[in-house]
């Protein structure tokens, strides 16, 4: 749907106040509801999130008005053949749910059109991130107890040197 607005100066209908901002946030209210009615979902039901973990189970959106669907899947890459679920709509809910399926991509087909569900390996077969015992774990200095240059007093001697040389020479040169 397209809509072409030649007007100008309807913002000023908006700031003015009143019946002025009454009838704009009616008119492009209005405008918006129309335009966006046309693009509903035709599909009876479609899986609420589009990946989720083998084991999980799995929540479909159901149209408007279905207490009940029945939607086909079928398994990419597997000659298991077709499975057949019956949802069913939760008290006033718009969603349904149904029982984990195995690991793997299925396609999706329902009334009114068709949609793709991701089932990924559980999340026990994830890589953990490692993990350290108690204990030395090397034979280096730990980095609190490592030798720091602010604590030599050899440093700070040294600095205090190299100022006073560098004063005594601008004294000899004029500089100071």
């Amino acid at each position: 749907r397209v809509v072409v607005q030649r007007a100008t100066g309807l913002w000023r209908w908006r700031t003015r106040g009143g019946p002025g901002a009454t009838a704009y946030e009616g008119l492009w209210g209005s405008l918006f509801d129309w335009m966006a009615d046309g693009r509903r979902d035709r599909r009876a039901a479609i899986p609420e999130r589009a990946a989720v973990r083998e084991g999980e189970p799995i929540l479909w959106r159901l149209a408007a008005g279905d207490s009940s669907t029945t939607v086909r899947l079928t398994q990419r890459n597997d000659a298991g053949g077709e499975r057949t679920l019956t949802l069913t709509r939760r008290h006033a809910s718009i969603l349904a749910e149904s029982p984990a399926l195995p690991a793997g991509v299925y396609d999706v087909r329902a009334a009114g059109g068709a949609s793709i569900l991701v089932v990924n390996a559980a999340d026990e077969l994830l890589p953990r991130a490692p993990t350290v015992r108690a204990g030395a774990v090397g034979d280096g200095a730990v980095s609190g107890r490592a030798p720091a240059l602010r604590d030599s007093g050899l440093a700070y001697a040294l600095v205090v040197c190299l100022l006073c040389a560098e004063w005594i020479l601008r004294r000899q040169r004029g500089l100071l």
